[in-house]
């Protein structure tokens, strides 16, 4: 296993320069290596001209460099890339420079299509709750290198995206986690076979650990990971299987929400309001079969009492008498929406944005029982009005984000429902009016707290009123 020491003389060439790419090339600097940087968008290059040297890969001599660390979202199709793997230059990841530097700490990785962010969290919290020391970081936000040391007995929790696993070398995980898997990042990989393909690395990258202390977790309620799990079995390696759709796996969660392992009661999760829906029991059953020999199930339901949700999933953000504003921005895609849509009821859906590749809402079709209307913004307008609108669903073509919350407020006060929920869960990426799903759900937030000060005052007005005067001119 390489050190961080041994990069030192080396030429390393920094290939992508936002969070990930800076940091590692820091750290590399910082460890006497020879750093060269580059991005396709000339406004990261400029912002570093004074601490590296620029170097555009279309003319590098590739036989000098002996290693490229390589940014997530730089495709390994790349045209630098593939000059660089066609002159056998390893390529990694800032994952892997991480347990380069820190080879004899503990590693639980995540990843999946939906609700990593929130089982690397949850993970982090609990251990850390329970007194291990704990960093948590990865494509959750934190780079890997930015994380402070913790010494051989410390734990990375890390998120883990299937553009990271492309290229995992150096790091060998403890527990690795592959939580579900749904169409989505299709336009990077291809298909879902190969989507599968990408996660699936991260178990192969545990083959050098000790088969008693690595740890396999997949969940398969989704048919190609049932399928790809039943094929990990018959080569007769260790897998913990998880299931909340009633399938048979060693870890369950049934309709009430009750956690099972190998048919043994441990916790029932309605009870923890902060992580509702069966999507988030997945989590919470992911989490308990990566820590159940770790702690105990006292300490592990006090993590889960004082844990609280990541913004943006879910998330509460304010709420009057009768209504409650709930910004789930992050859910970019068809699958993710569906799981909010069946954790509420009484909602007003606003939903839209750039859609994704594939069908139009399947899941979310499936589960509009609990949806009053819909209020649609974005590029996905005119496909998610028609669609929704075929699904005897009451649809408004709202255009913008602002416009959709407001008159998503007026149809919940027009109907006067005891509890509603005013639910942005787009479906959609965020990219035609936001700079991010996180801009969007900030933008969201503020809209819901302006409408509720609004909403209040109005409230308090009318209690001012006299009782008698009320209703007169």
């Amino acid at each position: 296993m390489l050190g961080m020491d041994l990069f030192a003389g080396k030429k390393i060439f920094v290939y992508g320069l936002g969070k990930t790419g800076s940091t590692a090339a820091f750290a590399l600097q910082q460890a006497g290596a020879n750093v060269l940087v580059w991005d396709d968008k000339p406004e990261e290059s400029a912002s570093v001209t004074q601490e590296y040297r620029l170097q555009d890969p279309k003319t590098l001599d590739w036989s000098t460099v002996h290693i490229l660390v390589k940014s997530p979202g730089i495709p390994l199709t790349a045209p630098g890339i593939a000059a660089a793997m066609k002159a056998d230059v390893p390529v990694v990841s800032d994952v892997d420079l991480l347990a380069s530097r820190s080879p004899d700490a503990n590693y639980i990785c995540i990843t999946g299509t939906n609700g990593k962010s929130t089982a690397t969290a949850l993970i982090g919290h609990i251990l850390e709750t329970s007194g291990t020391l704990t960093a948590t970081g990865g494509n959750l936000g934190t780079p890997s290198l930015s994380l402070p040391w913790l010494g051989d007995d410390g734990t990375y929790v890390l998120e883990l995206s299937s553009y990271q696993l492309e290229t995992l070398s150096f790091l060998t995980p403890n527990v690795g986690m592959l939580l579900n898997l749904t169409p989505d990042h299709l336009e990077r990989h291809g298909s879902m076979d190969k989507y599968l393909q990408a996660k699936l690395k991260l178990f192969a990258a545990m083959e050098d650990v000790d088969t008693n202390s690595g740890v396999k977790i997949m969940g398969i309620d989704q048919p190609i990971l049932a399928k790809a799990a039943a094929k990990i079995k018959d080569q007769n390696i260790d897998l913990i299987t998880v299931s909340v759709t009633g399938l048979d796996a060693d870890i369950s969660v049934n309709s009430r929400g009750i956690l099972f392992d190998t048919g043994k009661k441990i916790l029932d999760l309605s009870a923890f309001y902060s992580l509702p829906g069966q999507h988030n029991w997945q989590n919470v059953a992911c989490a308990w079969a990566a820590l159940r020999h770790q702690i105990t199930a006292k300490q592990f339901a006090a993590g889960l009492k004082s844990f609280r949700p990541l913004p943006h999933r879910m998330e509460r953000v304010c709420r009057t008498k009768t209504m409650t504003f709930i910004n789930d921005s992050k859910a970019t895609n068809d699958e993710a929406a569906a799981f909010a849509l069946k954790s509420f009821d009484n909602i007003y859906w606003i939903c839209g944005g750039r859609p994704k590749a594939g069908r139009v809402l399947p899941n979310c079709l499936e589960n509009l029982k609990n949806v009053r209307a819909a209020f649609v913004i974005g590029d996905a307008e005119t496909a998610f009005t028609e669609t929704l609108g075929k699904a005897d669903l009451p649809v408004f073509a709202c255009g913008n984000l602002e416009k959709a919350v407001r008159e998503a407020y007026a149809s919940a006060i027009q109907e006067g429902l005891p509890r509603v929920h005013i639910l942005l869960s787009p479906a959609c990426a965020s990219f035609d009016q936001f700079a991010s799903f996180e801009h969007r759900g900030d933008v969201f937030s503020s809209l819901a707290r302006e409408i509720k000060m609004k909403h209040n005052q109005a409230e308090t007005q009318e209690t001012l009123i006299n009782p008698d005067e009320r209703g007169t001119a």
